[in-house]
């Protein structure tokens, strides 16, 4: 509810207003106008330009959820007094009757019998505009007749005062918000009040419960002791098994590096006592025929023929015991120097062909023995079965992969056709001891076509890759050699 003054021009147009709500309740309010203390209110402003008149109204217009009661008496409006002019009184209430009011004020709204006149207080009693708001969906209000308010002037200092008794609430639902509530039982109570806030004794009871916070109840850290204490567990778990792993691994090398301990200690026993031996004996039988001058010289023959041999034998096993040799590009000059050594002693033409292979990519020394031993094996079997003039070997890296073809122009030959102890038997099974295969193409009148191929290990692939990449972006770094054979 609100008490308004509006400007009016010359032609009766609101040009501005000014207005003063009220709410809540007058204090000492007691349910009745009769007995409940006036509350005095007196406000200032000033008339704008080209107001003309003073319009007042007396208004429960406003939010549907407001009702109640106001009461509005002792009305005056003035001039302050100047040095140049005396205090002019525009409208004084308290001089009019009950008939002056009816004439000079009027009731307006959607629900003109919430407005009327009642006689308040005692002693003096008062003609009161009087308001009741007991419709949400209407209002009423009183205003004074237009053609009589009161004459201003624009920029005229104005004086409002009046008495008041009033009761506001609420008649629509509404929302109560209560911050930072503790967690607990409630019971929230609702008194219902009358139009004039008078309790009527009508109680309403809400019951509800406020939650107490997730991370202040017992499941939460219950959960979270739970979590700390399997989190514990897998960490616990996690490094076991970590640690598991390195001991396999560490299990796995040592035992790797025996099985070549006992490889290479087998390799001097059996090829390396065995080729001694036969030094021995040969050299027995020289001391024998030192009297028979051709059987001596063939005798030293063998034993000189014998020793290269051993010489060589020790060579092959002194390589592949070498750390320095663990890698791909020693491992191209050793087998292209042995396939080369091979065919010119059987007499052979001879072609390799090499790419650049890099010197940083690992290859270990059982995967270098048993590739040396396949290419010696297939060589071999070229030179005494194929009946070639021209032997070719070619060494590529493909897709991390390793592959070897050994290629010549002979007759070809039927692999089945092969005795057991010429050593292509053994080939499959070298390389699968090292994750590769073997393949033998036969090709009768055009020769024989023998692919070894080995897995590359990804990581190590891939980290060569990574290297030669940064190489490309710094061509500074790079330290080109020349790995291509003929």
């Amino acid at each position: 509810m609100r008490i308004v003054y509006s400007f009016l021009d010359e032609e009766d147009n609101a040009i501005s207003k000014k207005e003063f709500a009220v709410s809540d309740q007058t204090e000492g309010w007691t349910g009745s106008f009769q007995t409940s203390p006036l509350e005095h209110r007196a406000e200032t402003f000033e008339a704008p330009p080209k107001a003309h008149k003073l319009w007042i109204s007396i208004c429960s217009a406003g939010s549907p959820q407001a009702l109640g009661a106001i009461a509005v008496c002792d009305l005056v409006v003035r001039t302050p007094g100047t040095i140049n002019s005396s205090e002019l009184t525009l409208l004084d209430f308290n001089g009019y009757s009950l008939d002056q009011l009816n004439s000079e004020w009027m009731k307006d709204g959607s629900q003109h019998k919430m407005a009327r006149i009642e006689t308040i207080g005692s002693k003096p009693h008062r003609n009161a505009m009087v308001v009741v708001d007991n419709d949400p969906r209407g209002h009423a209000q009183w205003n004074t007749v237009k053609s009589k308010a009161p004459m201003i002037v624009p920029g005229q200092k104005l004086i409002a005062e009046w008495n008041q008794i009033f009761s506001i609430g609420l008649g629509a639902p509404s929302t109560v918000t209560y911050e930072d509530l503790p967690s607990g039982h409630y019971r929230f109570a609702l008194e219902r009040l009358t139009v004039m806030g008078v309790p009527t004794g009508e109680l309403s009871f809400l019951e509800f419960e406020m939650p107490v916070p997730f991370w202040k109840t017992q499941w939460f850290w219950g959960a979270v002791f739970f979590s700390v204490l399997v989190g514990l567990f897998l960490a616990h778990q996690y490094r076991a098994r970590h640690r598991l792993q390195v001991e396999n691994l560490e299990l796995s090398q040592q035992q790797v590096l025996e099985r070549e301990r006992i490889r290479i200690a087998q390799d001097i026993h059996d090829d390396l006592g065995a080729q001694v031996t036969q030094i021995t004996l040969v050299s027995a039988m020289a001391e024998r025929t030192v009297d028979d001058a051709q059987a001596s010289t063939q005798n030293f023959q063998r034993i000189t023929e014998l020793s290269r041999k051993l010489v060589a034998s020790l060579y092959d096993t002194v390589w592949v015991v070498n750390p320095e040799n663990d890698n791909l590009e020693a491992v191209g000059n050793y087998l292209c120097q042995t396939f080369k050594q091979l065919t010119s002693q059987a007499g052979l033409s001879c072609r390799l062909e090499v790419p650049m292979l890099p010197s940083d990519l690992p290859i270990s020394s059982h995967q270098r023995h048993n590739l040396a031993m396949a290419v010696k094996e297939a060589t071999n079997n070229l030179i005494k079965h194929a009946g070639a003039s021209e032997a070719r070997m070619i060494i590529k890296l493909e897709n991390s992969k390793l592959n070897i073809s050994i290629e010549d122009d002979g007759v070809g030959f039927d692999p089945k056709s092969v005795k057991l102890g010429s050593g292509m038997g053994n080939l499959s099974h070298r390389l699968e001891d090292i994750g590769g295969s073997a393949e033998v193409k036969k090709c009768p009148g055009t020769g024989t076509q023998v692919h070894l191929q080995m897995p590359i290990s990804h990581e190590n692939f891939r980290a060569v890759t990574e290297a030669r990449n940064d190489d490309i972006s710094h061509p500074d770094r790079r330290q080109p050699k020349s790995l291509a054979r003929t």
